[in-house]
């Protein structure tokens, strides 16, 4: 943990001039949470202490308190626990009292990071009766279970009525933002967001929205697979994260993957997430093929700990991978320095495939684990991401070509994708 010190002098027309000073402190990537502690001479003063983060407000403690910790998962009385996004953060201060010869303050700020990452499996993006599914809470989180799943996001359409009824630590709170031209899911508890969208600038209105509720936003299935469901807003920039895959990859996920590459090429450092968008059935077990199933595709996301704003603060730090099912297979791909590490488990079968950007620069069967490194030397490249692809059958490829003709060339089901990761940049 790094600690670092400030010190500032107040004087009476100082605080008459702004009495909320603040003092700024930058946030690194990796950060799980932070202590702040304050001192100030003389004591005759009084002054008042608080946090905000970039979206704003984290915690006010006015005089009562000369310290707080604020971390994902827990907080000191009077702060919000959540994630932090890296940037410029501000411990408060509040000058109710200064005293003739002023006041010296010292603010001490210590970083904790995040420690002993793990991988957890999930979905991260279902539907329940509480819209258009027949199935219960209750049923999707046995099915859920049943697959072995460490969470499942409930993501029914423009609702959050099925919040109240959810645990927070399996089933986790989510709404599917679903307008005529497009969708997205809006992960973490909050307030229901406007989903009544004509226009562009009301959707940028409701992911500024989003933000200030500190929920996580996710690009939903942006493919032509039914008239509302491919992004036309833009604003892919305001996205925390976008989902490369839904369902079953036959169903035009390459779409997907061609728009996200080309997001990754502009620079906008988007992680992949995937979700079955399965809408439970009302039965349980579940005896649907298992392609069908919720956790069909899986997103695996290294995370400090159980908490959900862990598992948020992974998908933002782009610590992910989607694997066709809960069985894998797993992609752990890292950069460091100038050396690409890559380590592949879970249910063999297939090809891994290494890219500098668009440029194959590897390939290696997986018929079983398989880890290695290789030099990440190639000039232009910016980012570096794997996959693992296995041949199509050609049966699968012929109901894809008749149910969407005027989206599917032939080289686009000729494989299928068994498991990507999220690029990992220089």
């Amino acid at each position: 943990m790094s600690e670092t010190r400030y010190e500032r002098f107040f004087s009476p027309e100082d605080a008459r001039r702004d009495p909320y000073p603040t003092v700024p402190f930058t946030v690194p990537p990796g950060t799980r949470g932070v202590t702040v502690r304050q001192t100030f001479t003389p004591q005759s003063a009084t002054v008042d202490l608080g946090y905000a983060d970039p979206v704003g407000m984290r915690g006010w403690s006015g005089g009562a308190r000369r310290s707080y910790t604020v971390t994902t998962s827990d907080a000191t009385p009077g702060y919000t626990p959540g994630v932090f996004r890296p940037g410029e953060h501000h411990v408060l201060l509040g000058l109710y009292h200064v005293p003739p010869e002023g006041v010296t303050v010292i603010v001490s700020i210590e970083l904790h990071p995040e420690l002993d990452l793990r991988w957890r499996r999930g979905d991260l993006h279902a539907h329940t009766h509480h819209s258009d599914a027949q199935g219960s809470l209750t049923q999707l989180a046995a099915a859920g279970r049943d697959r072995g799943l460490d969470f499942v996001s409930v993501a029914d359409h423009n609702t959050v009525s099925h919040h109240p009824h959810l645990d927070g630590a399996f089933l986790l709170p989510a709404q599917e933002v679903t307008t005529y031209h497009g969708h997205f899911v809006a992960h973490g508890p909050g307030p229901q967001l406007e989903f009544r969208l004509t226009e562009a600038a009301g959707v940028q209105e409701v992911l500024e929205d989003a933000a200030r509720a500190r929920l996580l936003t996710v690009l939903a299935h942006p493919v032509p697979t039914c008239p509302s469901c491919d992004w036309a807003w833009g604003l892919e920039e305001q996205f925390d994260a976008l989902e490369v895959w839904n369902g079953p990859w036959p169903v035009l996920n390459w779409i997907a993957r061609e728009k996200w590459l080309g997001l990754l090429d502009r620079g906008l450092r988007l992680p992949a997430v995937g979700g079955s968008d399965r809408h439970q059935p009302d039965a349980w077990p579940d005896i649907s093929e298992p392609f069908l199933q919720v956790g069909s595709p899986t997103t695996w996301v290294k995370v400090a700990g159980p908490h959900r704003n862990d598992l948020y603060a992974g998908i933002l730090a782009g610590r992910t991978c989607v694997s066709e099912s809960p069985q894998g297979p797993l992609i752990d791909l890292s950069l460091e320095g100038d050396e690409l590490y890559y380590d592949v488990s879970g249910e063999p079968g297939g090809t891994l495939m290494l890219y500098a950007g668009r440029e194959l620069i590897q390939e290696a069967e997986f018929d079983g684990p398989l880890k290695g490194h290789l030099p990440a030397t190639q000039p232009d490249a910016a980012y570096y991401r794997a996959e693992v692809v296995a041949p199509l059958p050609a049966e699968q490829a012929q109901r894809v070509q008749a149910r969407w003709p005027q989206h599917v060339r032939p080289q686009d089901v000729t494989t299928r994708v068994r498991a990507l990761s999220s690029a990992v940049w220089r």
